[in-house]
This record gives C-alpha cells, sequence and structure tokens, in this order.
C-alpha cells in the first residue's frame, strides 16, 4: 500500500516516473527505512510493480489506515515521502494535490499537522511560492520537528512531545514486532523529537 500511493502520486500527473522522484523514493528506501542490500532490492521491486498495478490512491490509503490507524508516527512518516515525492520537480499539479488531500482526510490528520507539512512543502498559503520556500526557516524548524506551530502554547509543546516520545520510543517501536527498518527510523525520530524539545524549551526559558 506504501509503495502503491508513492507509485499513484508519481505518475499523477505523467505517466512515467521522473529522476527527481525517484531520487526520493530512493532516499526514503535509504535514508529513512535504512534497508540492507536484499531489502532494498525487494522494495525497490514492490515499487516497480506498484506502477502497473490497479487500484485507485484512495483504495491504498485506506488500507495504510486500517493497518497502521494507531501509529501516528507511521502515518506522518508516509505523509511526509508522499510530500517529498510531489514536490520532487516543483509544484504538485491538480492530481497529486487531489492525493494528498485524499490522504490526509483518510488519515484523519488534525488541521495543525496539515498545515505544518503544507508550510513545509508548499510554503505558507498557496503552494505558488518559489521552490527555495519549500526550505522551513531554521527558526521553526523543531515546531515543525513536533507537528506544532511556533504559536502552539507551552502546554501545547509538552503535550506534543509527550505524544511523539512515546511513539517513537524505540521500546514502544520494539512492542508492536514492527520490522527492524522501521526501528531504526523511529530511533533516529525519537533522538531528533529530544533534540527539538530541548531547542523549544531553550527559546522559551521553560524548565
Amino acid at each position: 500500500a506504501a509503495f502503491s500511493m508513492l507509485a499513484r502520486i508519481a505518475t499523477s500527473d505523467d505517466s512515467k516516473v521522473s529522476d527527481a522522484e525517484y531520487r526520493k523514493v530512493l532516499d526514503f528506501i535509504d535514508r529513512d527505512l535504512q534497508l540492507d542490500a536484499y531489502s532494498r532490492s525487494s522494495a525497490l521491486r514492490v515499487f516497480q510493480a506498484a506502477l502497473r498495478t490497479e487500484g485507485s490512491f484512495e483504495d491504498f490509503a485506506l488500507q495504510f489506515q486500517q493497518h497502521f490507524s494507531t501509529q501516528t508516527g507511521l502515518i506522518l512518516l508516509m505523509m511526509d515521502i508522499m510530500y517529498r515525492v510531489s514536490t520532487a520537480d516543483g509544484p504538485p499539479g491538480p492530481r497529486a494535490r487531489d492525493m494528498l488531500a485524499a490522504a490526509e482526510r483518510i488519515f484523519m490528520l488534525p488541521p495543525d499537522v496539515r498545515e505544518s507539512l503544507r508550510a513545509r512543502y508548499l510554503g505558507a498559503s498557496s503552494g505558488q511560492k518559489s521552490r527555495a520556500s519549500y526550505v522551513p526557516a531554521g527558526n521553526s524548524k523543531p515546531y515543525e520537528v513536533l507537528n506544532i506551530s511556533p504559536e502552539a502554547s507551552d502546554e501545547d509543546v509538552r503535550r506534543a512531545y509527550r505524544s511523539l516520545s512515546r511513539e517513537f520510543h524505540p521500546d514502544m517501536i520494539a512492542s508492536k514486532g514492527l520490522p527492524q527498518e522501521f526501528s531504526k527510523f523511529a530511533e533516529a525520530k525519537f533522538l531528533e523529537i529530544q533534540e527539538a524539545y530541548e531547542e523549544i524549551k531553550r527559546r522559551r526559558g521553560l524548565k
């Protein structure tokens, strides 16, 4: 389901996957999932097969949601990589935008999380800004890691930190019996969450 969604996103406005989009898929496999050589080869075969399979984007999104509805971290990872692929060649086209919106609805993402993703990859509002606007400003980076806005209250910051820390805690991931590749991703994400929270506390003078 994950690779089928990426395949639909990559070919949403063109029948071919561009070099930039393919590199984003490879980056997801190598950096986020950190697959070994055998698993990497298998993942690429799955992606190539997904380009030829039938089924709507919404069907695959529903399948993913049914399996991972209680695992916020994996849902956010999936949304993030879909945004990365959709913006690989510039602003996403109408069909890609429709797919992203459908995924956000099916995954039941809170409004602040949706806005954080759109601000990160599409710009603050309309998404018609230059390519440079996709890179988040340094001041907002730790807030984006926690999927909250810089205007969030101190309590909202703490709540987001506690929720994400539980979701990505290595012991929690291990208890769910997920593949080792997700454990590696969770460990890196867990560290990123800790660093982001410490940076926000430093800026706000929180104890």
